[in-house]
């Protein structure tokens, strides 16, 4: 059980705590970095957008007709006109994996410039909250343990950044993937898509309503121990001559230890507990599909004739599975680093106005 009690701050309310933190023009380049996330998504999207119709073209003729209809493509005349459908099929394969690699690139350099910006606006903002401490006046710093600006600096400021914008933007990446491909088959089957997109859909906010203020409550131990942590290499280290010459090397090392040991149990609880949503949705989504073959062999219904429509969801499912997954943990991530960034807000924000 969490020893943190953390606050009621909803997942929207702590991202804008961390755009808060950042300073204007930091503000105003995100944005063209979310333009480029979305254009991520949207490359993703399209993809899988020609990769599930292009697949059920081909296992089904007759679902290629009407999605060529749906586009406003006549698939005969084209089949026609470049020596039959024996020439299409190859044509629209080699077009989706040309569409593939082009994305896959453009998506290698999008993630490495957006990383650089990430990384460099962390160490910016790091030594931004250095130079803060350092212009407060002596009667701030007498007033404070020396570990929790050691704490701040070496490890909560990364925090705003790697549980905080990075995941917010890994976020928005994947969600607008899941649009995309719930989009895509939603012109396959409306019905059934709609109905699992709203199981699934509540059930994956279920269970981040459920796990994120656990997860906020091991991340606030975390966000303590590693304070006590420091704290108390500061006071051994510091006074090693008197640890040395009173024998008290053993007491230290237990305390430290026992702290150390703290830390490491919540982080077993979030490394853990992390997987709880994916393995939920996942079962879920796996037993309606099962429930569904099922159901439809009792009915003696020709499941022959329904293999198309089922691989093009086997497909989606496996597609969506990775970036559902990747949403909840980006969600917990930032739920994760609650603590530390309210810490850092109250330093350069709250205390420092006082």
């Amino acid at each position: 059980m969490s020893n943190y009690q953390p606050d009621s701050k909803s997942l929207i309310q702590q991202i804008r705590v961390i755009i808060s933190l950042l300073d204007p023009r930091t503000r105003h380049q995100l944005i063209y970095v979310v333009f480029a996330a979305l254009g991520l998504g949207l490359l993703e999207c399209a993809s899988i957008g020609l990769f599930l119709p292009a697949f059920q073209a081909i296992v089904d003729p007759s679902a290629g007709e009407r999605i060529g209809r749906l586009i406003g493509l006549d698939i005969d005349s084209i089949a026609a006109g470049v020596g039959g459908s024996s020439v299409v099929f190859p044509i629209l394969i080699a077009a989706v994996m040309a569409v593939f690699l082009i994305k896959n690139a453009l998506q290698f350099v999008v993630i490495k410039r957006m990383n650089r910006f990430i990384f460099a606006k962390q160490a910016a903002f790091i030594g931004r909250l250095f130079n803060t401490y350092l212009r407060k006046d002596y009667p701030f710093h007498q007033g404070r343990n020396t570990a929790v600006a050691m704490r701040n600096l070496t490890v909560s400021a990364g925090a705003v950044f790697s549980s905080g914008l990075l995941p917010i933007l890994n976020l928005l990446i994947e969600t607008i993937m899941v649009i995309g491909i719930g989009t895509v088959l939603f012109l396959v089957e409306p019905l059934v898509t709609t109905l699992i997109g709203l199981i699934i859909g509540g059930l994956g906010i279920l269970a981040h309503r459920f796990m994120a203020p656990r997860f906020s409550g091991w991340g606030g131990d975390i966000h303590q121990y590693t304070m006590q942590m420091i704290k108390w290499v500061n006071e051994t280290l510091g006074s090693i001559k008197a640890v040395k010459v009173s024998g008290r090397e053993e007491f230290f090392v237990t305390r430290f230890a026992a702290v150390v040991e703290q830390r490491c149990t919540a982080e077993s609880e979030v490394a853990t507990f992390v997987h709880l949503p994916r393995l939920m949705v996942e079962s879920v989504i796996i037993g309606l599909l099962g429930t569904v073959i099922i159901f439809l062999f009792w009915r003696n219904v020709d499941l022959v004739a329904i293999v198309p429509v089922l691989g093009i969801y086997g497909i989606a499912v496996m597609r969506l599975l990775p970036s559902l997954n990747r949403i909840l943990n980006q969600a917990a991530q930032i739920k994760v680093g609650v603590a530390a960034v309210d810490s850092v807000h109250e330093d350069l924000f709250d205390l420092l106005e006082k």
